[in-house]
């Protein structure tokens, strides 16, 4: 049957025989050249191993070569045609073995290559002599010897000078032809045979392999979906790919979780409006969201675009949907939850807007609706903005600590937010300062009302971790149009009028006038002139001298503090004092009058004292104590001839902590007076708890002292107290005879004032108490 004609198995067979057939023919003519070349290679291996065992003969059994007496020895042992050595050696290898000696001349005493003795006469017109010795050694191959073919291997012979005094030969004679012709037979049908076998394992390991490399395609194929599948499912995106007729391809876990659709619901094949409709009916997205996302899709789709949106649902989360493009003509729509993101956005812009402590609007937010606010009172709409300042805030914080002066700030801020109406604005500016914005208020008389609602509510008594605080509050406010239209000037009216509002005694509201801004830069002008005048030496003291009625004699001086303005001259204490204590300047004005007042006291007699008050700012202070002790110790003034007065409302800030101080001063021998004594505070607590030495009568008892009877009432009980008590009085302002008679009369210990003397510099001091050093 012709070839064209039989069935393809046929034919596949066919050519798998010609195949057979081709790589028989093929081993058979490798087999040839092979067994020829390895016919050779294993005879020159054996004639090298001999050559090894003859070297190694002659190693062992004689020693090194060496040329004695004109003849080649092996240590002791001579090379001659009786020696035995050329016959062990011949014996070992299994073949010929010949040493020649020389290289030059004839050798003798030798054998030749096939064994039998014979002369050197021959050996030196043969192969070895002409062919070998002064070309070719080492030499390893096949060499005629007396006719006959070898397999030879020729080694030079040398001494330990280097010098080759002669030669070593072993040999095999090769085969016959015939039996060369059988063995190469054999040797043909051999390889034929293993060809066959060689082949047919071959087919076999090569059908193997491709069975094995088509499983391992197929197991990668799987793992490559079993990854795709999983990577898929396990995004933190909900995915969708459609084709280009708007069918689904693929959806992922995290679409159906990020939905709430029941697994399954959504399958491949859909189509987009059909998941669009399913997915709406359960997040409950109006029909009309649905179908414009549905038409943006499509235009999207048409212009080959991307888009994005966010969707926010029923639930109050956020999704945000992309819309991506393929090549294929489908595209990929992506579903993220964003929920958490938008609400740390929304806590951060929060921050930046709010007040961290107390969640009001901070400086930033304040101006914002400020500026919007004012914008519509240019429309004819009228606004009012109130600064508010803590009152004695600042002792909560010192006696108290910061946690406690904390959440009375955070509960300020509720009756704050209670007290105002939803439009308005209530802010915290820092620390204890506040403001608030009353907008569209039908009447500047609205201020007011809140202004007075807020003094009442902000200074009722807190409970704060067991504490009773009590705080007020001052209150500035500036009104838009009438104050200005710009949020800068009006937040500087307002704080203008609070400043005006804490002069006049706080606790209380003030509205904005034009003379203020004259005023406060005033104020501001002394506050800068204050901080320098003490370096500048603009301070010095003044003393008053302080009688005791029953011996009429000088008991001491109060040191009064004088502040001379290189422009302005005398500042009255009454001015600069109060601004020393708001700037924090007292602290170090106060020690300076410590020390400078102790320096001048331990001019005068050691029978006069010295008076200086102390403030309530520097008992805050925590180096009180080692201040006054210093100032004693580098004057070396006694310490009892030291009188601090204190007044009755420093007292009432913190009872545990000032009494501490004064009892340490006390106890290291400083004397301690109560200044002011009965201007309205419950003091006679105070005078059982510490022991005074001295109770000062305010100056307002004995100024009414001939025309009120009330006041000699209250002088009288002040004295008899002092002598129940133990305690010395002192009555300051006597400026009248009559004053001072009274006092007498009712027993009072000691007296001062412009009727016994007026406040003089030091030098005056010194020159009346007779002492001539200056301080």
């Amino acid at each position: 049957m012709p070839l064209l004609n039989t069935s393809a198995r046929t034919r596949l067979v066919l050519l798998i025989y010609a195949a057979l057939a081709l790589a028989s023919a093929i081993p058979l003519v490798i087999a040839i050249t092979v067994l020829s070349h390895a016919t050779a290679t294993r005879a020159m291996t054996r004639v090298q191993v001999n050559m090894n065992v003859a070297w190694h003969v002659l190693e062992e059994q004689g020693g090194d070569p060496r040329i004695k007496n004109n003849e080649l020895y092996f240590g002791d042992r001579a090379v001659n045609g009786d020696d035995q050595m050329v016959d062990e050696i011949r014996q070992m290898v299994g073949g010929t073995a010949t040493i020649f000696q020389g290289t030059k001349r004839v050798a003798t005493n030798v054998r030749n290559p096939d064994g039998s003795r014979g002369t050197g006469t021959y050996l030196a017109q043969g192969v070895v002599y002409n062919t070998l010795v002064g070309k070719h050694l080492p030499y390893r191959g096949v060499a005629m010897v007396l006719g006959t073919p070898y397999y030879a291997a020729y080694d030079p012979i040398f001494d330990k000078a280097g010098h080759m005094i002669g030669i070593l030969y072993v040999g095999l004679r090769q085969k016959p032809e015939l039996m060369a012709v059988r063995d190469t037979a054999i040797a043909l049908a051999a390889s034929t045979l293993l060809s066959l076998i060689v082949l047919g394992a071959g087919v076999w390991w090569l059908g193997r392999r491709l069975s094995a490399r088509m499983d391992q395609q197929q197991g990668e194929i799987e793992t490559i979906n079993r990854q795709f599948s999983a990577a898929l499912n396990n995004m933190s995106q909900g995915l969708c790919l459609y084709d280009e007729t708007l069918h689904l391809l693929v959806v992922n876990k995290r679409f159906a979780e990020i939905t709430c659709v029941p697994s399954g619901t959504i399958t491949p094949g859909m189509r987009l409006h059909e998941v669009m409709t399913i997915c709406g009916d359960i997040l409950q997205i109006p029909p009309q969201t649905i179908s414009e996302n549905f038409d943006r899709r499509i235009s999207a789709i048409d212009r080959k675009k991307h888009f994005a949106y966010e969707l926010p649902l029923a639930d109050g989360r956020v999704i945000a949907v992309t819309h991506e493009p393929v090549d294929t003509g489908g595209f990929v729509n992506t579903y993220t939850d964003v929920t958490q993101q938008r609400q740390s956005d929304a806590q951060i812009a929060f921050m930046a807007t709010h007040d961290a402590l107390t969640g009001l609007a901070n400086r930033n937010l304040l101006h914002e609706r400020l500026n919007h606010a004012l914008a519509h009172v240019a429309r004819g709409r009228n606004l009012n903005i109130l600064c508010l300042d803590l009152d004695h805030f600042k002792t909560v914080n010192d006696t108290l600590g910061h946690p406690v002066g904390d959440k009375l700030l955070c509960m300020v801020a509720k009756r704050l937010l209670a007290t105002v109406r939803d439009a308005d604005t209530v802010a915290r500016l820092g620390g204890d300062e506040f403001a608030i914005i009353q907008d569209n208020v039908g009447r500047m008389e609205d201020a007011s009302l809140l202004a007075q609602r807020l003094v009442e509510i902000v200074g009722d008594p807190y409970e704060i971790e067991g504490n009773h605080v009590v705080i007020g509050v001052s209150i500035g406010m500036s009104a838009a149009p009438a104050d200005g239209l710009d949020a800068d000037t009006l937040l500087r009216h307002a704080d203008t009028a609070l400043y005006r509002a804490k002069s006049d005694g706080r606790g209380r509201y003030c509205y904005f006038e034009p003379g203020m801004d004259a005023k406060l830069q005033a104020r501001r002008t002394l506050e800068n002139d204050l901080r320098a005048a003490l370096d500048h030496g603009e301070f010095d003291l003044h003393y008053q001298p302080q009688v005791n009625l029953d011996s009429n004699k000088i008991t001491g001086f109060e040191a009064l503090l004088r502040w001379q303005h290189p422009t302005r001259g005398q500042i009255p204490p009454a001015e600069f004092i109060p601004i020393a204590e708001d700037i924090g300047l007292i602290v170090t004005l106060g020690e300076w009058v410590m020390r400078r007042a102790c320096k001048e006291a331990s001019l005068w007699p050691d029978d006069i004292r010295v008076a200086v008050n102390l403030s309530a700012a520097q008992f805050k202070s925590p180096g009180l104590v080692r201040s006054i002790k210093a100032a004693l110790t580098d004057s070396r003034l006694a310490p009892h001839r030291l009188e601090v007065e204190i007044t009755e409302g420093l007292l009432l800030e913190d009872d545990n902590h000032n009494m501490a101080v004064l009892h340490e001063l006390r106890d290291f021998g400083v004397r301690v007076s109560m200044d002011d004594f009965g201007t309205g505070y419950s003091s006679l607590s105070y005078l059982r708890s510490f022991p005074f030495d001295k109770i000062k009568i305010d100056r307002s008892f004995i100024t009414d002292l001939s025309e009120r009877p009330d006041s000699m009432a209250i002088v009288r009980a002040v004295i008899g107290l002092g002598l129940s008590l133990g305690i010395q009085t002192t009555a300051e302002g006597i400026e009248t005879a009559s004053q001072l008679s009274s006092l007498r009369a009712e027993g009072c210990d000691e007296v001062q004032g412009f009727h016994l003397g007026r406040p003089m510099p030091a030098a005056d001091v010194r020159h009346f108490l007779g002492v001539s050093s200056t301080a």
